[in-house]
């Protein structure tokens, strides 16, 4: 997975949401964060959680969706594939089946969006 750094930079008491803003610039929404505006954090990502699409993604449930360039994909020799993803400043890794990464096309330098099904502050 990653691990990425970032700053409180609003919390939503009314639906139990932080914005974070990411040392990269990108923000992501965290559920069921009790921290305060100014606070640094880290965040968790499991790369499970995280797909991939070569388009902009709409009607989902997911708050969180990075625009990025794969930088590598590295096959494990049992049908899956992690890909390194970078988002301005920032790397996601993703963890997708190599089938998926044929259908979709996918190669370093190619634009992606990092879609974060769930992020856990550390």
């Amino acid at each position: 997975g990653s691990v990425l750094s970032g700053r409180v930079e609003a919390r939503d008491a009314a639906h139990g949401l932080a914005t974070i803003r990411l040392d990269g610039g990108a923000a992501i929404l965290v559920p069921g964060a009790a921290v305060s505006p100014g606070e640094t954090v880290r965040l968790r990502i499991p790369a499970r959680d995280v797909m991939v699409a070569t388009v902009r993604p709409e009607g989902l449930s997911a708050l969180n969706i990075l625009e990025g360039t794969v930088e590598t994909i590295e096959p494990d020799g049992e049908g899956m594939a992690s890909l390194r993803i970078a988002c301005g400043g920032d790397h996601v890794r993703a963890r997708i089946t190599a089938f998926s990464v044929e259908r979709l096309g996918l190669a370093p330098g190619l634009p992606v969006h990092a879609v974060i099904k769930t992020v856990a502050l550390e």
